[in-house]
């Protein structure tokens, strides 16, 4: 790929960094070289999959779809566009709301050896190296059943890795700012999910639950952040709460992919570790978990139960 002259300079160039990405991931955790992103696919389709999330009309809940080895995820993804469609469409007759978007890149959990697509190419050099952090860390420590930690913790230890392999880039500075800002209107976002939940769960008799979201976003959701993004100097174009429609399914994927992240920052700042530290005293914590535990705990409510 490096060698044949259709391809693209700028692609060869972040098939090469993302080689680098890796190289340091490894290195870091003191892993050996394997032979995940050493081939590179181009995709007919600009995504490398569809995700599609369902919840009910009366709550804001993920509903989830199991399988017998890896267990339950709040989603389920389809390799082609056209299938993904027809599974939405499906649950949208069965009164669900709906929510399907691109997946630009993805972990097989070390099952197989995941290759560089050409999704990739669309990640701008500081964001190719969170996602390839984030992807390499699901293939070192995965929870059954906890899709919420599980990406909760890809997205801390990816963020702490650039920190890491940045330092003090003036692009890392303008980076991390925009993910601040993001981390910001996510937790907002998860406090309107409990507020929108609460007022269905006290619908009157005469209201209907399509009333009661439109209602909840022209005069609670868009005002307030309208004004919260003022007050902390979020720009316009990065004020996504206000550019995006809303229903109980795309609430639901941001409450599952933000929720447990800022516990995640607390106990590791006041355990005062080095990152590596912190990961070989979670995965030592959850092996010690799958000996002993009742099957009705979660580990990340047992591991972030202590934040000290």
């Amino acid at each position: 790929m490096l060698s044949d002259p259709l391809v693209k300079d700028e692609h060869k160039r972040k098939i090469q960094l993302i080689g680098e990405y890796k190289a340091f991931f490894l290195n870091y955790f003191g892993k050996e070289k394997n032979e995940i992103y050493t081939k590179t696919y181009f995709l007919k389709n600009e995504a490398a999959s569809y995700l599609v999330i369902f919840s009910p009309f009366n709550e804001v809940k993920a509903e989830t779809e199991c399988f017998i080895i890896m267990g339950c995820f709040p989603y389920l993804g389809f390799f082609e566009k056209a299938s993904a469609i027809k599974y939405k469409e499906a649950r949208e007759k069965e009164n669900f709301a709906t929510y399907m978007r691109p997946v630009y890149a993805y972990s097989t959990l070390n099952y197989f050896n995941d290759p560089i697509l050409s999704s990739f190419f669309y990640y701008d050099d500081l964001s190719l190296a969170e996602v390839v952090f984030h992807e390499l860390f699901h293939t070192l420590f995965f929870v059954k059943n906890d899709v919420d930690f599980n990406e909760n913790l890809a997205n801390f230890f990816s963020k702490e890795l650039m920190v890491i392999y940045f330092k003090d880039s003036a692009l890392l500075k303008n980076y991390l700012k925009q993910n601040t800002d993001y981390d910001l209107l996510n937790l907002e976002i998860k406090k309107h999910v409990e507020s929108l939940n609460d007022l269905y769960r006290k619908k009157m008799a005469n209201e209907k639950y399509q009333e009661i979201l439109k209602n909840f976003l022209d005069t609670t959701f868009i005002p307030h952040f309208k004004a919260f993004c003022q007050e902390h100097a979020i720009a316009d174009a990065h004020c996504f709460p206000l550019t995006r429609p809303w229903n109980n399914a795309v609430f639901a994927a941001f409450a599952t992919y933000e929720s447990e992240q800022a516990a995640v920052k607390l106990k590791f700042t006041k355990m005062n570790k080095p990152l590596k530290d912190f990961f070989d005293i979670l995965k030592s914590d959850y092996e010690t978990f799958k000996e002993s535990s009742d099957s009705n705990q979660k580990f990340s409510e047992t591991f972030l139960r202590n934040n000290g």
